[in-house]
C-alpha cells in the first residue's frame, strides 16, 4: 500500500487529531517526520502531556485546514479530492482564497514549512484572480479583508487595500463593514480612511463604475478606467453611480446614490 492509503485510516493509527467538528486518523511517526513542531510535541522522552495521549485536539484553527494540512504529509496534495458537501458562503469551495489562507496559517503555526510554501504560492495566486474579479460575494470579500488585515507583510496589506477601494460601494452597504472600519486601529488603514473622511468632510462622492463596479475614491477629475465588462476605456461621468457618504446616528453610512 501506498502512503496514502493510510491517510485517515484507522488501520495502525495511534493517534487522533481533531479540530472543531472534524477528527482524522493519523500516525505519529508520519507526522514527526513531516513537522518540528509534532516531534517536539509527542516525543515520548519529552516533558508534554500530549505524549501520552491518543487524542489531541488543536481547538484554535480552521478544521478544514487542520484536515488539509494532516492530507499534505500523507500525499502532498491538499486540495479536497471531492466535493463532499454543499458549497456554502465562506467556504473552502467558493472562496479558494480563504481556503488557501488558512492553510498557510496552519501550516506556518505547526512547522510544515513545505505546505506553507506551496500554500503562499496559492494563495498568492487566489489574491491576484480575486482583484480581477467583480462578481465574488461581498461577504468574501470582507473575510479575505480581514485575514489580510491581520498579517504584517506589506503585499498582504497592499492588497487589503486594493480590494478594500475595488468593492468599497458594495461594503459600505454593510454594517458589519462599516463598524469594523469604525473600530479598526492599525495603521494599514490609515490612507483608506483618510479617503472616505474626505468624501465626508467635503461632501465628495464615490464613483462607482455602472458596468464593472471599478471604484474611485478621488473627485470627478480622476475617473479613467479600463471597464473589465465593456473592455474600453471610461471617463465620462455619465457612467457611473454617484454616492454620497456621511454620518447617521455616528455611524458611517451611505446617503444617498445617485444612478
Amino acid at each position: 500500500m501506498a502512503l496514502t492509503d493510510y491517510c485517515n485510516r484507522e488501520k495502525f493509527s495511534d493517534i487522533t487529531i481533531k479540530s472543531g467538528h472534524l477528527e482524522f486518523k493519523c500516525h505519529k511517526i508520519i507526522l514527526c517526520k513531516a513537522s518540528a513542531y509534532f516531534e517536539k510535541l509527542l516525543d515520548p522522552d519529552g516533558n508534554f502531556i500530549e505524549r501520552t495521549l491518543s487524542v489531541i485536539e488543536l481547538k484554535d484553527d480552521h478544521p478544514e485546514a487542520v484536515g488539509a494540512m494532516l492530507r499534505y504529509i500523507y500525499d502532498f496534495d491538499y486540495r479536497p479530492k471531492v466535493q463532499t458537501k454543499k458549497v456554502e458562503d465562506g467556504d473552502e469551495y467558493s472562496c479558494p482564497a480563504i481556503f488557501h489562507l488558512h492553510v498557510y496559517d496552519a501550516a506556518h503555526k505547526y512547522l510544515f514549512p513545505r505546505l506553507a510554501s506551496k500554500a503562499l504560492a496559492a494563495v498568492n495566486t487566489a489574491l491576484e484572480e480575486l482583484k480581477k474579479r467583480d462578481d465574488v460575494a461581498t461577504a468574501h470579500v470582507f473575510e479575505v479583508i480581514k485575514l489580510l488585515h491581520e498579517r504584517e507583510e506589506k503585499p498582504f496589506q497592499a492588497t487589503s487595500k486594493v480590494l478594500i477601494q475595488r468593492h468599497m460601494a458594495s461594503m459600505m452597504k454593510q454594517k458589519e463593514f462599516r463598524a469594523w472600519l469604525e473600530e479598526d486601529d492599525n495603521q494599514a488603514l490609515d490612507q483608506v480612511l483618510d479617503s472616505i473622511a474626505d468624501c465626508v468632510n467635503g461632501r465628495h462622492k464615490l464613483r462607482v463604475c455602472k458596468c464593472c463596479s471599478w471604484t474611485s475614491l478621488d473627485s470627478t477629475h480622476n475617473l479613467s478606467h479600463l471597464c473589465r465588462v465593456g473592455n474600453a476605456h471610461v471617463d465620462s461621468p455619465n457612467r457611473y453611480h454617484s454616492v454620497d457618504l456621511g454620518y447617521i446616528g455616528g455611524n458611517l453610512s451611505i446617503l444617498d446614490t445617485t444612478r
